[in-house]
């Protein structure tokens, strides 16, 4: 069964001295579940979505996770194609710090690191848009944050939040996903959850 979900966005328009009007856009489109993966015993180094139905306009992965080795980057792979046709972009800010690097021609698209500290969870989602269009190269976003060392947030330096973009020069259909680590494993009872929007 679908997961409905509805966005909305709205324009606001007021001029001085009279009272805000708004008009609201409403746009429905529905989710399917595709698959869910929870890492056993042991952790693994990587992962694979495979057979993933084409057709669908977006794809969503809902995850929390904790990696063994701390500040490892974590890697996106469409479809096993390992040429050199993936670029990143990621901003990440902690400690009242913001930092930023590019990384274009590589093999994989890095969409965030682990924690600061080892077998620390974190959560978040990757979204990658156009999986399907034949003329339109795919794009990915993702984003996640936490508090680490058990510290509560808004204290100085216990807060990291990252942001990455990539995007994948090809125009195939995106029918398999594999996630990676730079290092270590993806720990025991991390888990990703796969959605397809239509």
């Amino acid at each position: 069964m679908p997961i409905i979900a509805s966005r909305a966005s709205a324009a606001y328009g007021a001029g001085f001295g009279k009272s805000a009007t708004a008009a609201v856009v409403l746009e429905t489109g529905s989710y399917d579940a595709i698959a869910s993966v929870t890492i056993p015993s042991g952790g693994v180094s990587s992962f694979t979505f495979a057979g993933i139905p084409v057709g669908y306009r977006n794809l969503e992965i809902y995850w929390k996770m904790a990696t063994s080795v701390a500040d490892r980057d974590m890697w996106v792979q469409f479809n096993n194609d390992t040429s050199a046709s993936y670029h990143s972009y990621i901003v990440y800010s902690g400690s009242g710090a913001v930092n930023s690097y590019t990384s274009v021609g590589q093999t994989k698209i890095i969409w965030g690191g682990g924690t600061t500290t080892a077998n620390e969870f974190a959560g978040g989602t990757l979204t990658v848009f156009n999986t399907s269009s034949p003329v339109t190269y795919k794009s990915t976003q993702a984003n996640f944050g936490y508090a680490y060392n058990g510290s509560t947030i808004g204290t100085s330096g216990t807060a990291i939040v990252n942001h990455s973009i990539g995007s994948w020069a090809n125009l195939n259909p995106v029918t398999s996903i594999t996630i990676s680590v730079a290092s270590g494993v993806i720990n025991e009872n991390s888990s990703f959850d796969l959605y397809g929007e239509k």
